[in-house]
């Protein structure tokens, strides 16, 4: 008998942008290269048992263009194909072996077509005992609402993130968003040193009425943090963010997972 059900709305849109570089996979679902995504939504909801493993990844390209598309596409591309392998063994160190062959592959595509770019990853492990796990490589943010309270389990890898976790509160605002576009990690990186900044998660624990939410800046960028949550608590659909996000006068490509546990 299953122990949950979740119930996923997701979307990701391109916004004012001339491309959608966002990407996105949605474990039984949605896998592979949805890179193509101009206006793409998904609803359901599926039972998780307590033996379940489920992932769900967002990735945001960078580099402008075909650039960043072509990154986050070949990053959903193969985790999609090695999911069922990290499965049979899902502990971090899988975790950060396949976020290294996800790199390389990036770096080979660009030594072999030309050009630079990369992309953020995020990704969630959940698990039907109850208990979580978040992996990053950027700042593509991962929260989890419970019981009101509303937090982000990831980590920022930008400059804005490292200073806040320094505790230097004598800096300025960045007013013009320096800090927050430079980030300290992605996939693409031919150094492979990003990779030694790959964040995970302690075991974290969800219950029943939580809510999970993956996504790209550009939904938290385009909606305040209370109207989100206000979203998210009084029941939403993925057109309805996406609507939201493109109201704002610098919209940029739009990609979410929002998971609620019943």
């Amino acid at each position: 008998m299953a122990k949950n059900e979740l119930r996923i709305i997701a979307g990701s849109h391109i916004g004012s942008r001339s491309e959608n570089q966002d990407n996105l996979v949605i474990d039984r679902f949605v896998a592979g290269n949805k890179s193509t995504f101009r206006d793409f939504v998904y609803q359901n909801a599926i039972p998780i048992r307590e033996d379940d493993i489920l992932y769900f990844m967002v990735c945001d390209g960078m580099g402008g263009g075909k650039d960043g598309k072509e990154a986050s596409g070949t990053a959903a591309r193969v985790f999609s194909r090695q999911l069922g392998d990290l499965k049979d063994q899902a502990n971090p160190v899988e975790v950060f072996k396949l976020f290294l062959r996800m790199n390389r592959q990036i770096v080979n595509y660009y030594e072999n077509a030309g050009g630079k770019g990369g992309t953020t990853c995020s990704l969630l492990e959940l698990r039907g005992d109850g208990t979580m796990q978040v992996y990053n490589v950027g700042d593509s943010p991962v929260y989890h609402l419970s019981r009101g309270r509303f937090r982000m389990i990831s980590q920022e890898q930008n400059a804005a993130g490292m200073k806040r976790r320094r505790g230097d509160l004598t800096l300025l605002p960045d007013e013009n968003g320096r800090d927050k576009r430079m980030l300290l990690g992605y996939l693409g990186d031919s150094t492979e040193r990003s990779l030694l900044n790959l964040y995970y998660s302690d075991r974290l624990s969800y219950e029943r009425g939580d809510y999970l939410l993956l996504c790209s800046d550009g939904l938290t960028g385009a909606i305040e943090e209370e109207r989100l949550v206000d979203l998210i608590e009084f029941g939403t659909d993925p057109q309805e963010l996406i609507r939201e996000c493109r109201a704002h006068p610098k919209n940029d490509n739009i990609t979410f997972i929002l998971i609620q546990i019943l």
